[in-house]
């Protein structure tokens, strides 16, 4: 989506990964492949809101709508798969367990840190995006 979204998606486990539980006996090299599929994961989620934010306004070019109904739905699927995941991945599948300095959104269980990257980090995806279709001059939009 743009070089500094991929930064920001580069440096976003770095600054998670504290807020998760790793065993002293597993090696860096292993944590950062798990940080690396993790991130992979991201642009997956990423890019499966897209496309349903593509099909829900029939178009591929909702960045540049008025109507915030592509927004809308590109932050909701979004959010919906990283919880999902997140309840599995912290449950059933055993992925991954929450540090004590992972807050816990109540009613739902799950870490604050996924649920606020899925609504920061896709904002500036879409900022980042329209910024490039248009030139450049996002408030121009």
């Amino acid at each position: 989506m743009g070089s500094r979204a991929q930064w920001l998606g580069i440096l976003e486990p770095e600054v998670q990964c504290h807020a998760y539980l790793v065993s002293a006996d597993f090696p860096y090299y292993q944590t950062v492949l798990h940080c690396m599929k993790a991130t992979f994961g991201d642009v997956v989620i990423s890019l499966v809101a897209f496309a349903d934010a593509c099909l829900i306004t029939r178009s591929r070019i909702w960045i540049n709508s008025t109507n915030i109904s592509g927004v809308v739905s590109f932050l909701a699927i979004g959010l919906v798969i990283t919880i999902v995941f997140e309840i599995l991945a912290t449950g059933p599948l055993n992925r991954w367990e929450y540090g004590e300095l992972m807050p816990i959104v109540p009613l739902i269980g799950v870490g604050a840190s996924p649920v606020a990257q899925w609504v920061i980090l896709p904002l500036l995806q879409l900022w980042f995006v329209k910024r490039q279709i248009i030139g450049g001059d996002v408030a121009a939009a």
